[in-house]
């Protein structure tokens, strides 16, 4: 029986010694906080001083990574066997939304620091080769002193020095000035070799921080893409499940699309007078980076799209176009809106005007703004470039974009455009019908010719 225990016991140790080989080791550290453990490991003292705890957080990120990859691979596995609730879906559409936005913003962050110790790496290469200049040149005057003061190259001279002295004095003067200097000399090179190694250890440091820096560049790439391609399968599951009521949603939409919008007349419109820009209309976005998500006519699933998409993020600037007036906004939705939100009839928070650019009159719409971010009223004249929204999510969208739909209003003044307007149709299509409208198709510019009222491919128009 005890040799039974004994063997038993021997067993277990081996299997856990056997187990233990397969299993991610880590020290007793909590690693889920890794901006501390970021911190820690991002400089060469730090990191020789923590070396140990440094190398198992970095084998924690690759094993955090490898259960994010099989998450992917396990929801793409099942994305066509789902059930569920659109919302919760939407729900992860928004989250990933604002995870992508700060990532983009920590990144850039990381892109500045790098600049910077760019920057200081190349000050110290020119502070190390100054302080090597200079030691060269202090290293050839001691020699040449010591050659000047060796008996058979220079006795002569040497002898003359000593023996100009006036007395004993003098002459232990002379000898001693003339040890002083060669010391002098020996010191500053030894200072200067100093300097130079302070110099050179500063180096060592910014290049370890810059590459620390640049892991952190990547493993927050690693990240976005994570979240984008989790926002894409959370887009697809929506996709799937209101398949099987899209016509009510249609049916909602088109009844949105033709109301007409609940806003007050503009009572001094007939004394507002509109100096048409030059040049155009000028993009929306001048300052900041962006991308084209969609253009018209369709998105690249098949499904009506009227406007041009650019991506952007939050806050964002938006100009206007040219000058003109404002005719409709709304500003009550929430920054970030879903899919299915009907918030601003669909369109968010949303900036309407009618402006005048090379003597042609034009409608303009802005969708999709950030809370807070509709700076101009109706009845306001803006001016070309001037700031008047910001980028959002708001309304039926799925991550921080500016849509924009553009009108061709003919030659008509913006006062005699807008009382075409409000007297008209008065909602954000300038009557020319919405996405779930048959005679959407017939109202673009490019079917119709251009002939006011019409729709512009906002896109082309840009060269988009």
């Amino acid at each position: 029986m005890d040799k039974i225990i004994k063997n038993t016991g021997i067993f277990f140790v081996i299997a856990l010694l056997v187990s233990s080989m397969f299993m991610p080791v880590y020290s007793d550290n909590d690693y889920s906080d890794t901006k501390k453990w970021d911190k820690i490991c991002e400089t060469y003292k730090s990191y020789e001083e923590n070396k140990a705890s440094c190398d198992a957080y970095a084998q924690y990120l690759k094993d955090k990574g490898k259960e994010l990859d099989k998450e992917i691979a396990d929801l793409k596995k099942n994305i066509n066997d789902i059930t569920g609730s659109i919302k919760e879906d939407e729900k992860i559409i928004t989250e990933t939304a604002i995870k992508i936005e700060d990532i983009n913003e920590e990144i850039a962050g990381y892109k500045r620091e790098i600049a910077v110790l760019e920057n200081d790496i190349v000050r110290l290469d020119d502070q190390i080769a100054e302080r090597q200049l200079t030691i060269d040149e202090k290293t050839e005057t001691a020699n040449n002193y010591m050659v000047s003061v060796q008996p058979n190259t220079r006795l002569n001279a040497f002898v003359e020095f000593i023996f100009g002295a006036t007395d004993f004095a003098d002459v232990s003067r002379r000898v001693e000035g003339m040890n002083m200097i060669n010391n002098k000399n020996q010191e500053n090179i030894r200072e200067l070799n100093e300097q130079k190694l302070v110099l050179e250890e500063e180096k060592v440091e910014t290049e370890f921080k810059k590459k620390s820096v640049n892991t952190l560049i990547t493993r927050q790439e690693e990240r976005l893409a994570y979240q984008e391609e989790l926002r894409a399968i959370s887009q697809e599951r929506v996709r799937i499940l209101r398949a099987q009521y899209q016509e009510v949603l249609n049916a909602q939409k088109a009844a949105e699309e033709e109301k007409k919008l609940a806003a007050s007349y503009i009572s001094n419109i007939g004394s507002i007078h509109v100096d048409t820009s030059v040049g155009g209309l000028l993009k929306p976005i001048q300052n900041g980076s962006y991308w084209i998500s969609a253009r018209p006519w369709y998105y690249s699933g098949g499904a009506k799209h009227l406007g041009v998409d650019l991506a952007a993020s939050i806050g964002t600037a938006l100009v206007a176009p040219a000058n003109g007036i404002v005719i409709a906004t709304y500003g009550s939705c929430p920054t970030y809106g879903s899919l299915s939100s009907g918030c601003g009839m669909g369109y968010g928070n949303y900036i309407v005007m009618i402006v005048s650019a090379n003597n042609t009159t034009y409608g303009v719409l802005y969708a999709h703004l950030q809370n807070g971010g509709v700076n101009v009223g109706v009845g306001q004249t803006i001016s070309q470039g001037q700031v008047i929204g910001r980028v959002g999510s708001s309304g039926g969208s799925t991550g921080p974009h500016l849509h924009v739909e553009l009108f061709y209003l003919g030659s008509a003044s913006v006062s005699e455009a807008y009382n075409n307007w409000y007297n008209g149709a008065r909602n954000i299509q300038f009557g020319l019908g919405g996405s779930q409208s048959p005679s959407e198709y017939s109202n673009r510019c490019e079917v119709k010719g251009m002939i006011a009222p019409c729709r512009i491919n906002s896109a082309s128009y840009w060269g988009f």
